[in-house]
């Protein structure tokens, strides 16, 4: 969670911008993977190139990295964020077995830079969660605009419940340094009332965001990494 301080301070920038340097970003993964497996063995099998860690492994960092530094590039900015979208296209193409290590890398890089508090929790269970829901949605075969169309309505559904999520623990958990997590439901149904209506313009503008971005930029990103997966791995 953003202080009151980052949160008073609300800035736009053009997601076409957001969805240009995602798109480098990407380019850049494209040439050093292909660079990667051009120094594999000429002889090696495509079974065994599907089965080579080392190749997830350097995709699995390069997904934390961007998550990492995605959300650092933007924490001047409530609420405006590329975390769900790369998270998204991570588990959609290359799925949990990339995905879910790379949000683990992705929380606890965040954890030994800020330190631990209630929005572990919320981090936890939304990212994961998300990871799922994409991974499933690939499952399904639909066409160009349908996907899109999911993706982005699954995306926005998310970013609503995120803003449900981290009210309601917030509500009910507390942190206090050295003396670690706490429980308190008193009252909690009208906390939680105060403290979501005080958070709606912030939810709105991350809602907002992952529609503007998803709409725009989900299926360019998403041809790219299939193209990446499919001369890393021939799949």
């Amino acid at each position: 969670m953003r202080s009151k301080t980052e949160r008073a301070k609300l800035f736009e920038i053009p997601h076409i911008y957001i969805i240009i340097s995602l798109s480098v970003l990407l380019k850049d993964i494209d040439g050093i993977l292909i660079s990667t497996r051009h120094k594999l063995s000429i002889k090696q099998t495509s079974t065994m190139k599907r089965k080579n860690p080392a190749l997830y492994i350097a995709i699995t960092a390069m997904f934390s990295a961007l998550l990492v530094g995605g959300k650092q590039a933007l924490s001047a900015i409530p609420n405006v964020e590329v975390v769900t979208i790369v998270v998204a296209l991570c588990s959609y193409v290359w799925g949990l077995g990339v995905a879910l290590p790379a949000v683990f890398v992705f929380i606890a890089i965040d954890v030994a830079i800020f330190g631990p508090n209630t929005w572990v929790i919320s981090y936890v269970i939304h990212w994961n969660c998300l990871a799922i829901a994409f991974w499933l949605l690939s499952k399904i075969k639909v066409g160009k605009l349908a996907k899109v169309v999911l993706a982005t309505t699954l995306a926005v559904v998310m970013s609503a419940l995120f803003g449900l999520l981290t009210s309601g623990v917030d509500t009910c958990v507390g942190f206090v340094q050295g003396g670690g997590f706490f429980f308190d439901f008193d009252n909690f149904g009208k906390r939680f009332v105060a403290m979501y209506l005080a958070g709606i313009p912030f939810y709105a503008t991350q809602v907002l965001c992952n529609l503007a971005l998803f709409a725009i930029g989900f299926a360019p990103l998403c041809k790219l990494n299939q193209r990446v997966k499919l001369k890393m791995f021939g799949e």
